[in-house]
């Protein structure tokens, strides 16, 4: 798997908020250097090393949903409690890969972790993100 072509800044993700397509870009960063920490060949820290990443990874996350849901609640957006839901199910989902790791209880393997991050978010920016943007762009 091509570390450089993994996730890459594209114009159609951009949702045209500057802010959130800032974040994302970020995120986007961060997830690739996941996969680039996956492919390393030296397995001494690897795991702690994943694992730190992976938090780094959850505060941005967690920075950058605060963020789309104080936008959504200031112009009211209708479909916040749904968008919401999905940001919260994400950061749910993360957690519990992550202390699987840390209790070496996880079957997934750490490349599969960093594959479901980059699907969800691509799939979230197709999605709900650009449903968002249209919404904030049309209400300004």
């Amino acid at each position: 798997m091509d570390c450089d072509n993994f996730l890459q800044w594209r114009s159609e993700y951009s949702v045209g908020i500057p802010e959130i397509d800032k974040q994302h870009q970020e995120i986007m960063a961060l997830i690739t250097d996941l996969l680039k920490l996956c492919r390393e060949d030296n397995n001494d820290g690897k795991q702690q090393s994943f694992i730190n990443l992976v938090l780094i990874i959850t505060e941005h996350f967690q920075r950058h949903f605060e963020a789309e849901e104080k936008l959504m609640l200031e112009k009211n957006y209708p479909h916040y409690e749904n968008h919401k839901k999905r940001h919260d199910q994400l950061l749910e989902n993360i957690k519990k890969m992550t202390e699987k790791i840390i209790n070496g209880k996880q079957q997934m393997s750490l490349l599969n972790i960093v594959i479901f991050l980059r699907e969800w978010f691509v799939e979230n920016i197709y999605g709900l993100d650009k449903d968002l943007g249209d919404y904030l762009n049309k209400n300004r």
